[in-house]
């Protein structure tokens, strides 16, 4: 009978993992019930619409912080605005740019 040591039981549960996770990728993306809305839902943001909201949200928002005269913490809530509509912008100019 064969002794196991802790670093040929790491190993041979190494590759079992990388094997198992291997075989249930395939299975697993063939049967996810959520892909097809998921799908739809990207196609829907990342187009046309997207790029103009986001450019309308920046420039709202610079404007906002331009000439706005509030408290420090509806300032976060602008820059975090403004932030999220640079960031959904640059998902669109990608989208956009990919084939």
């Amino acid at each position: 009978m064969r002794c196991f040591t802790f670093k040929s039981w790491l190993k041979t549960m190494k590759v079992f993992s990388a094997l198992s996770l291997f075989v249930a990728g395939d299975v697993m993306a063939a049967t996810m019930p959520f892909l097809g809305p998921l799908e739809k839902l990207k196609v829907a943001i990342t187009g046309p619409f997207l790029m103009s909201v986001a450019a309308i949200m920046i420039v709202i928002t610079c404007l906002m912080l331009a000439f706005g005269e509030w408290g420090d913490g509806f300032k976060k809530i602008i820059n975090i605005v403004l932030w999220l509509s640079v960031a959904f912008g640059a998902v669109g100019f990608v989208a956009f740019m990919k084939p």
